[in-house]
């Protein structure tokens, strides 16, 4: 079936480009690709529902205190409350692919250190996410003004994976940004979903279909204890820390041990392939993943591209692999062996 649809001059140039530079196969490839994700994305919010997101009363509350406090500046409460993760099984666990990032998830478990140490224990999700969606806004506010101020590039925007506001429905980007980055239950069988959970970071204590409390990991809180250049001093520093990537590797190597495994075989494919885009190697990346239970048996050639492409980008951030010249090349640095204990 074909689909006519206006597309404004600027953005077909871009797709245009994108298919220049041997991104895709042709300008179909990437609509269909576009397709996918976002109908991934809509599938998962189907099947997964979610609470109130706090009090109006309590959101109030929140802003003043947001407006009185500067955006930048790191520090570590005392008498972080912590909890065991939910407990589940994790080896075949892989990161979803939108996950592109680790710094939005940084910035969320100072915060929940920060509230359920003042709350002296663990708190209501539902609670955690209003803070979250009130004091989230000033660091991307900041963080988008500087990017425009500096003129930086897509690929180099440090708000990356924080919810947007020049979209058609920012509410949807901010619940997205709420559901993958601070977690949600799914009712059906109250079981915690979002990047903290699949990392273990985050321990989610589910009461029933409408309450869920949420406080650190014994893991969440030393990853808390590293100082954040970003959160520190602002957008003029690296995402990560050295030492917050290095935590966050070995972490995988020993709670999520497939999706290091297929770390070591993006970074392999590099290395073996060096100059080459990724796209030309997804079967190299198809027969590892089909082998993983739970993943798709049959993967489309962009279901590959997406996966890949999400890892890709969390490797770039950590540190292990550097963007290439090109559009979808990157260059082997730091194999992620090194972190494995």
């Amino acid at each position: 079936m074909r689909i006519v649809s206006k597309l404004d001059p600027d953005t077909y140039d871009e797709i245009r480009e994108l298919v220049g530079n041997g991104s895709y196969r042709d300008i179909d490839q990437f609509i269909q690709v576009a397709v996918d994700n976002q109908l991934r994305i809509e599938k998962d919010e189907e099947s997964m529902e979610l609470s109130d997101g706090g009090t109006k009363a309590a959101q109030a509350e929140q802003s003043e205190t947001t407006s009185s406090e500067s955006v930048w500046g790191y520090s570590v409460p005392e008498n972080i409350p912590i909890a065991d993760p939910y407990e589940t099984d994790r080896e075949d666990t892989l990161l979803f692919s939108q996950y592109y990032r680790f710094f939005p998830l940084k910035f969320v478990l100072l915060e929940l250190a920060k509230v359920t140490a003042d709350h002296g224990g663990a708190v209501e999700l539902s609670t955690f996410r209003g803070h979250i969606e009130e004091r989230v806004a000033s660091l991307r506010d900041e963080l988008v003004q500087w990017e425009e101020e500096n003129d930086v590039k897509k690929q180099n925007r440090k708000s990356t994976g924080l919810p947007k506001t020049d979209v058609k429905n920012p509410e949807y980007s901010m619940k997205r940004f709420l559901d993958q980055y601070v977690g949600k239950i799914r009712k059906s069988d109250l079981k915690p979903n979002g990047m903290g959970d699949d990392l273990a970071l985050i321990a989610f204590q589910p009461l029933d279909e409408d309450r869920c409390l949420v406080q650190l990991s014994p893991a969440g809180r030393q990853l808390v204890t590293y100082t954040n250049p970003i959160l520190a001093s602002g957008p003029n520093n690296t995402t990560i820390s050295s030492e917050e990537a290095g935590f966050i590797v070995t972490h995988i190597y020993e709670t999520l041990p497939t999706e290091f495994g297929f770390m070591e075989e993006v970074y392999e494919l590099l290395e073996e392939y060096e100059g080459d885009s990724y796209t030309k190697h997804l079967d190299e990346c198809r027969e590892y993943l089909v082998s993983v239970p739970g993943f798709d048996d049959d993967p489309s050639e962009n279901r590959l591209r997406s996966h890949t492409a999400g890892t890709l980008s969390r490797m770039v951030e950590l540190g292990l692999v550097n963007r290439g010249g090109k559009r979808g090349v990157y260059v082997a640095d730091t194999p992620p062996s090194e972190f494995a204990n």
